[in-house]
């Protein structure tokens, strides 16, 4: 966030009016970010209608908010509910409800790009915030898949290559597995060297170190959640157990030679293939799917 001068009025010591300050350099640079050509390779890599679409609006949306008594954590509480309810319209064979399925969960995709920005705007983002919006996320694409299931469920499609072989439950808990691992690797890899391409240091194993070295016998339960999913893919992607004093990052020298192609055209390409190959944009290929009602849609993207 940039340096600003508070105004020689009263307002500058009104809470409210810093809060709006606040959100408003945010939002502006959200905005600016969203449009600009060169950005931060972390920018570079944020799934295309997130970045083009999602995050300016919900930029605006925070501009609201932000003078409400709404915390980001209630924002993103309520994400699950919404996915339960598009899950429900999904469940029909009514073409009518699988597009308003498809708009209920959009919205939900929507308010998951706002809950981070309102915190950061009221100054309450912590990590127990993190864990609680990874955890409903989780909530909203299980939600999503079950919208899924019992739509092919009660109204089964034509057979496919897979009908031969597996149960469509089957097929549903492969694609959400799929879908999960592709998420879990995906956000790693582009933390872990979008870290280390913008500032020369890797947050995958910088950040847990940090989050592990801090847990307490009066941690919070979410404090220690997001330290044992860290454990977790860092044993499921670089195959180890993770050690506090022992498991070594890419920092410093070692990263210079990353740090020195970061705006070259190869890494331009590979930023981009990256961005339609998350979790973000395995979902939004699912929703879109279900907006058009195409079967063959279904099946193709069950196995992508």
């Amino acid at each position: 966030m940039s340096d600003r001068s508070a105004p020689c009025t009263d307002d500058a010591a009104d809470p409210s009016a810093q809060r709006s300050e606040d959100v408003g350099a945010v939002v502006n640079d959200q905005l600016a970010d969203a449009l600009a050509g060169e950005l931060p390779w972390k920018k570079r890599v944020e799934e295309p209608t997130n970045r083009y679409v999602y995050y300016p609006i919900s930029g605006l949306l925070v501009r609201l908010l932000v003078k409400t008594p709404i915390t980001a954590n209630q924002v993103t509480l309520i994400q699950p509910f919404i996915a339960a309810l598009a899950g429900y319209f999904i469940m029909h064979e009514d073409w009518r409800y699988l597009v308003l399925g498809a708009l209920t969960f959009e919205l939900r995709s929507l308010l998951d790009c706002a809950d981070g920005t309102l915190a950061r705007a009221k100054q309450t983002a912590s990590p127990g915030g993190h864990a609680l919006d990874a955890l409903c996320d989780w909530l909203g694409v299980v939600f999503l898949y079950l919208g899924v299931y019992f739509h092919f469920r009660f109204h089964p499609p034509p057979d496919g290559v897979w009908s031969a072989y597996l149960p469509m439950g089957a097929v549903i808990v492969l694609s959400l597995a799929q879908g999960a691992l592709r998420s879990a690797t995906g956000d790693y890899f582009m933390r872990k060297y979008g870290s280390i391409l913008a500032t020369g240091r890797d947050e995958t194993v910088e950040d847990l170190r940090d989050r592990q070295r801090a847990l307490g016998p009066d941690s919070l339960i979410t404090d220690r959640a997001e330290a044992w999913i860290g454990r977790c893919q860092h044993m499921l992607i670089q195959h180890e157990r993770f050690d506090v004093d022992r498991t070594r990052s890419i920092s410093g020298r070692q990263a210079e030679p990353l740090i020195a192609q970061r705006n070259s055209l190869m890494m331009k390409v590979i930023a981009r293939l990256w961005s339609i190959s998350s979790g973000d944009f395995f979902i939004r290929i699912t929703v879109l799917s279900v907006a058009v009602g195409h079967y063959w849609m279904w099946q193709l993207q069950l196995f992508m």
